[in-house]
């Protein structure tokens, strides 16, 4: 059955009609052109991602030349070759789908974009590649070592931390001192405030004094009694004891001693009851008889002088210590 249809050209509208052969003639060249439709936006996702990897494809450009305006029908055979034309990369390797030509060159696109950012890391300021990350970094260790004075520049550190803690302390004159004089002064600063503050004398008597106690030395309790008992121990008095004719017990000292046992008249001053110790020191025993005498006890003297008559005697079972027994007369 025949149809009339309005067909615009131009700017006339005509009224043609048409039968059914004429309408699937058209439906068919309706397809072919959205078939060709699909092939270009097929090549331009591909070419697309091509651009990407620094080349545009001919068919695109090609496709993109047609404009779209051009009615002209195409054949299967056109069709065919289009299909091969789309999916057939520059190289003429041919794609069986869409999809295997557009993803063909992804590692190619993935390894350029991966070799270019590489280099890029790589690349010195100067336009020099390193072969390495290692030697990327370290390319400029030697210049950042001549361009650092590691001694002048800590010895200025060193010199500005002294200078900053003196004048903490209250030091004047800072700027001018060497590292000894400012060493000096920072341990110097406050000697006068510590010794202000603190009376040595009034602040460790107590102390001292327990000290001393401490020793255990007997009547012997306090600083100054221990230097004195100190003073006659390294310097010594001689002591001079004289016998009388009651009963001594006499003690000498630690230095040179001497006793002295002479006669009362006619009596004799040393007797079986005396006891003489000489303690430390050379110590002398001088002894006149005008009898016979055993004294009680003699020890720790070194010397003893006797002068004796014909009848006198000097029983000395009861002495110890003594190292020199001489008649004097």
């Amino acid at each position: 059955m025949a149809v009339i249809r309005p067909v615009k050209y131009g700017a006339n509208r005509m009224n043609i009609m048409s039968n059914g052969s004429f309408l699937d003639e058209m439906n068919a060249s309706n397809k072919q052109s959205e078939l060709v439709k699909k092939l270009t936006s097929a090549w331009e996702q591909k070419n697309t991602k091509a651009a990407r990897a620094g080349g545009v494809s001919l068919m695109a450009l090609s496709l993109a030349a047609c404009g779209g305006d051009d009615d002209t029908a195409f054949s299967q055979a056109d069709i065919d070759a289009a299909k091969v034309t789309a999916l057939t990369d520059a190289s003429g390797t041919a794609y069986t789908t869409v999809d295997a030509a557009i993803t063909s060159n992804d590692t190619a696109i993935s390894t350029a974009a991966t070799t270019a950012a590489t280099t890029a890391a790589l690349t010195g300021s100067d336009g020099t590649v390193h072969a390495t990350v290692d030697a990327a970094v370290t390319s400029n260790d030697t210049a950042i070592a001549n361009a650092v004075d590691t001694s002048s520049d800590d010895a200025a550190a060193i010199t500005t931390a002294y200078r900053n803690a003196a004048a903490e302390l209250g030091v004047t004159g800072t700027s001018t001192m060497t590292d000894a004089e400012l060493i000096t002064a920072i341990k110097t600063a406050n000697d006068t405030a510590i010794a202000d503050g603190v009376d040595l004398t009034t602040n460790d008597t107590a102390a001292m004094n327990a000290a001393v106690v401490a020793l255990g030395y007997s009547g012997v309790t306090t600083l100054a009694q221990l230097n004195t008992a100190y003073d006659a121990l390294l310097n010594p008095t001689e002591t001079t004891c004289a016998l009388t004719t009651g009963v001594d017990t006499l003690a000498g000292s630690a230095s040179a001693d001497t006793f002295n046992a002479g006669l009362s008249g006619t009596t004799l001053t040393l007797n079986s009851l005396d006891t003489i110790d000489g303690k430390a020191g050379a110590d002398v025993l001088n002894v006149s008889l005008n009898g016979s005498v055993t004294p009680g006890v003699i020890q720790n003297v070194e010397t003893i002088n006797a002068t004796v008559s014909a009848t006198s005697t000097l029983n000395l079972t009861n002495a110890t210590g003594y190292t020199a027994l001489n008649d004097v007369g």
